[in-house]
């Protein structure tokens, strides 16, 4: 498999691929996104879902705007035919949430709903610990899609701009999804699922690169052999505008070695049995370097709750066997009562961290624009920071979020049935983020327009499918 650009009918060779395994039959999917272009290529012969990127040309010097693709055969098999190469977009992929039968007298059915994985996110709770420095988005979002246990060959993310100047910050207790919301909003982005299963991190200058620098489509609104709509919704977009703009951020300090979590009961041990305990601060924004208890000095047990019987300190072990697992404000504590006979009260258990880093006072970065409030009055947005440690960020975030949404862009809902083999290909081949233009004579439209959300109706009895898209003005 070879990916190749044609300039002016001289073929450029960019990236080979891995070869598909012979005589096995494939759909083959040819995707091109920002600056990419991607081949994959799905295996047929056990049914498996599995979907293998076998190319990858990234970098506009791959693909500069361009807006045409294809797939060719060399001609040297000659059992090869066209006629048996298949070719499809995945829609949707997901999982099953319900199976819903619905009896009736004349008639029997059965509704199935199914969710992608941002579903899944939603109940994925994540405990991690961000460190380092310079972390970028993608960096911030690859770790919280690791804790929730999303798939690493699923991920599709530009690298955004850089977030944290240094760490730590704390993901504990934290749905994967609101998480990774934040970092959407803090890039000034978008993540979505793509109808593969990839989750996408687009970045705030996406849409500036590659094949978005040019229209894909012109749309208009008579039916003919070109690409039109049937129906269209006009917004004057007056709802989408924010003229002040406001980024909230913290540092956090470091308040050295600190008890960060004391256990506040007396729980006892059964012989021969052990206990976890899930330790939270709740003094501290994110801990470090938690150290393991010390018998005597940080735990101690007894045959009497109140203490007055048996010491049995020496009888327990104490260990902290999570610490990849749960890290950002506290750690898993088991407890092992080495009594063969007796249960062992805990009568004091307790975690020492090496570095306890605590928020100091938000810093706000404002930005406007006096024309904009003028025109459309007070229109504020405010993010409140969760990852953006410092002023630089917060500054080109809110800057870049102000210049994009200072103004009025036009939305439109077009509807497009599936009025003949131009519709259809549209309704195949165009993702979230692609430019189109939209002309529409009677209104004085000609202009161009991103694709901002996407919904298909689809009849399987006739076949009838119609698609409509929410479109922003560029």
């Amino acid at each position: 498999t070879v990916l190749e650009r044609v300039l002016y009918g001289i073929a450029i060779n960019i990236r080979s691929g891995d070869p598909l395994a012979a005589g096995v039959e494939h759909f083959l999917e040819v995707e091109m996104h920002g600056p990419s272009i991607r081949l994959f290529a799905t295996d047929l012969e056990t049914g498996s879902i599995t979907r293998r990127e076998i190319l990858d040309g990234l970098g506009t010097a791959a693909n500069p705007s361009a807006t045409r693709h294809g797939l060719w055969h060399d001609g040297a098999s000659d059992a090869d035919r066209w006629s048996r190469f298949g070719g499809w977009r995945s829609f949707f992929y997901g999982l099953v949430e319900s199976i819903g039968p619905q009896p009736g007298r004349e008639r029997q059915s059965c509704r199935l709903t199914a969710f992608d994985e941002l579903r899944r996110l939603d109940d994925a709770l994540v405990y991690g610990l961000l460190s380092g420095s310079g972390l970028t988005a993608n960096a911030i979002a690859n770790e919280i899609l690791t804790q929730a246990g999303f798939s690493p060959d699923d991920r599709e993310l530009d690298s955004g701009r850089r977030l944290m100047s240094h760490g730590p910050r704390a993901l504990w207790r934290t749905p994967a999804r609101r998480a990774l919301n934040a970092v959407q909003d803090e890039e000034d982005g978008l993540v979505y699922i793509d109808g593969r299963g990839r989750l996408r991190l687009e970045a705030s200058g996406h849409r500036a690169e590659g094949s978005h620098g040019a229209s894909r489509a012109v749309f208009g609104t008579t039916r003919g052999i070109s690409p039109y709509v049937s129906d269209l919704v006009w917004d004057d977009g007056a709802g989408g505008v924010e003229n002040r703009v406001t980024f909230r951020y913290r540092a956090l300090a470091n308040r050295g070695l600190q008890e960060i979590w004391r256990l506040r009961d007396t729980p006892a041990i059964p012989p021969g049995e052990r206990r976890d305990f899930l330790a939270e601060s709740s003094a501290y924004d994110a801990v470090t370097g938690i150290r393991t208890p010390v018998a005597v000095t940080d735990y101690a047990a007894n045959r009497k709750p109140d203490g007055s019987g048996e010491d049995m300190t020496n009888l327990l072990t104490v260990t902290l066997p999570s610490t990849d697992a749960f890290q950002g404000k506290g750690t898993v504590v088991r407890v092992a009562n080495g009594s063969s006979t007796h249960a062992a009260y805990v009568t004091l258990l307790k975690l020492l961290a090496d570095g306890a880093h605590e928020s100091l006072e938000p810093t706000i970065y404002q930005a406007g624009d006096a024309d904009s409030r003028r025109e459309h009055g007070e229109r504020a947005g405010e993010i409140d920071c969760r990852f953006i440690d410092n002023y630089a960020a917060a500054r080109d975030a809110a800057e870049d979020r102000l210049a994009r949404r200072k103004r009025r862009k036009t939305r439109l809902i077009l509807t497009l049935p599936n009025g003949g083999p131009a519709n259809v290909a549209q309704m195949v081949h165009r993702v979230l983020s692609d430019r189109i233009t939209v002309v529409y004579q009677e209104m004085g439209i000609s202009q161009d327009f991103f694709i901002e959300r996407m919904t298909l109706e689809a009849v399987a009895a006739t076949g009838e499918i119609t698609a409509r898209w929410l479109v922003q003005a560029v």
